[in-house]
């Protein structure tokens, strides 16, 4: 059996190549450290910028949505409570031009609902939704929380409260 001796050739050329490499494996993984906490950095900066995009087009639709509800709401059969003309007006705006919306809809203060985008197949009252407890309350614009519509049974689409002005 061969004996380990500090002066043998191999013994050298092993402590050299040790010398080399350590130094060199140490660069790298420093030199990997630091790319990581670059990249790092770089994904939280895009996840701010991302975030912030996203925080600007949610407002720009809730003063959209606003804005609409707030118009419809000075409609003659609006304001009259009629609902045949009343329907026919929501359904065309829905489709044409506000598609994205779940449906629009107008209540009474009572929390009974008589114009919709979409037909009535039963009486609905809204009475007890957070959105419209709290319009009739401050009687100003409010938003309300993901919800499944009682008119259309669909979730009220991501990204989009419900919404109601004191009509």
């Amino acid at each position: 059996m061969a004996r380990f001796s500090l002066y043998s050739l191999r013994t050298r050329l092993i402590i050299v190549l040790l010398l080399v490499a350590i130094p060199a494996l140490g660069l790298t993984l420093y030199t990997a450290s630091e790319e990581r906490g670059r990249d790092i950095a770089e994904v939280q900066d895009n996840a701010m910028r991302l975030a912030n995009i996203i925080a600007v087009q949610e407002d720009q639709l809730v003063s959209t949505t606003r804005q609409l509800l707030i118009s419809l709401s000075h409609f003659p059969c609006v304001i009259d409570g009629a609902p045949a003309a009343c329907n026919e007006l929501f359904s065309h705006i829905r489709e044409e031009h506000y598609q994205r919306y779940a449906n629009i809809g107008a209540a009474r203060p009572n929390g009974d609902v008589f114009c919709s985008a979409f037909p009535l197949s039963r009486p609905v009252n809204i009475a007890d939704r957070e959105y419209f407890k709290n319009a009739i309350k401050t009687r100003n614009f409010s938003i309300g929380d993901y919800q499944i519509g009682r008119i259309t049974g669909k979730p009220s689409p991501s990204g989009l409260p419900r919404t109601s002005p004191y009509l």
